[in-house]
């Protein structure tokens, strides 16, 4: 005889002969303590702005390209999401994960020659790098910028200022080739990297500029305009959020200048003043974590010839900045990198503007300061990129 189980219960143990037939079509949404928050399916990857609400270990399926994604720190709007299959690459992130990059820049005085070389250090390890390859340009005092594949050279000096975008492959022969142009001629403006496209923002050209640029870093394209800086500056640092770029500090005419200006990438509208340095600082280094901006070392206050101290914003409130204290090392016209853990300053120049080797790091857990090896060769005004 059958039986027909059904809206009841039953206690003990129920041969699996006894249970014939095709079960109900529940989706399962009401069963309880299976444990993990269950994965996302999707065509698309996530993004650092998908925010799951199962918080950090929430798992995202792509069922396009079979590669599955957890996320490992969820922050609202800079969420990480790590590629953790045989798959190829992380979801996109303004930190690198393996090296920082010096190109270009000059050896310093007295005659401050420009040059091309390309140096490489390890995120992971204080041992020494040197030249790796070149830039096809040599020229001083420009910006760096990455994507997951290349890393970019925006504009410079090198008599009179270079409007050419270089790039070089991170995994070839590292020797540049051309991407573009800027919109003009430019140097010592500073510059960002968003998902797609880069950006730099104020500088010289030949007098002081507000203008910030647009590139993109898939097309061999010239850069579109995308705004304007509150007051044309020269000689900033620069930070950024995932969604904001940060022009800090820097020279107006020839007074040092302690504001914080802050642009959107995804509109073309004016900067906005949203806080001020600890002092005016101006030929320093930035860098930053997900949820801050640091701006570190230059000359502090105007007319100094280097500085050890590093100030932070929190990207949350936008809030003046606080001073975390002081790097082993005076510098000046250092490069600034970042990785997941650790802002690097690396090379710049001494009291005398000759080039330096040093590399100091700014842990982001708890702002500690500390070196980390050296370059291989003195690298003076060069333009910071990681990967």
């Amino acid at each position: 005889m059958t039986q027909k189980l059904t809206n009841t219960m039953f206690t003990g143990t129920l041969a699996a002969s006894k249970l014939t037939g095709a079960l109900g079509s529940n989706d399962g949404s009401a069963l309880t303590g299976l444990g993990g928050s269950g994965a996302t399916i999707s065509a698309s990857n996530p993004t650092i702005s998908t925010n799951p609400s199962g918080g950090v270990g929430t798992l995202w399926s792509n069922s396009t390209t079979g590669n599955l994604y957890c996320c490992t720190v969820a922050t609202a709007g800079a969420n990480v999401w790590i590629n953790v299959g045989i798959g190829f690459g992380n979801v996109w992130e303004l930190q690198g994960t393996l090296h920082g990059y010096s190109a270009g820049g000059s050896i310093g005085a007295p005659n401050y020659t420009s040059v091309a070389a390309i140096q490489k250090f390890n995120f992971a390890n204080t041992s020494s790098e040197s030249d790796i390859g070149n830039l096809s340009s040599a020229n001083i005092n420009a910006p760096g910028h990455q994507d997951r594949t290349y890393g970019f050279v925006a504009g410079g000096y090198s008599i009179p200022s270079l409007n050419s975008i270089q790039k070089f492959n991170f995994s070839g022969s590292f020797s540049s080739s051309d991407h573009g142009d800027l919109s003009m001629g430019k140097h010592n403006h500073v510059g960002y990297s968003a998902q797609t496209d880069g950006y730099t923002s104020g500088g010289m050209s030949p007098g002081p500029i507000n203008v910030i640029d647009k590139f993109s870093f898939a097309s061999n394209t010239t850069a579109s305009d995308h705004g304007d800086l509150a007051v044309a500056i020269q000689l900033s640092q620069d930070s950024q959020s995932s969604s904001y770029g940060y022009n800090m500090g820097g020279v107006i005419g020839s007074t040092g200048n302690d504001t914080v200006q802050k642009f959107a990438f995804s509109s073309n509208t004016t900067a906005t003043d949203v806080a001020n340095l600890t002092t005016s600082r101006y030929h320093g280094a930035g860098f930053s974590s997900t949820v801050a901006g640091y701006a570190g070392t230059g000359r502090t206050p105007a007319g100094t010839t280097g500085s050890t101290s590093v100030d932070k914003i929190l990207f949350a409130s936008d809030s003046s900045c606080s001073d975390i204290g002081d790097l082993a090392n005076t510098a000046q016209e250092a490069t600034g990198h970042s990785s997941t853990t650790n802002g690097y300053i690396a090379g710049g120049g001494n009291t005398s503007e000759v080039g330096v080797t040093n590399i100091n790091t700014v842990a982001f857990s708890n702002d500690a300061r500390s070196t980390h090896g050296n370059l291989g060769t003195g690298s003076y005004a060069a333009a910071g990129i990681h990967n």
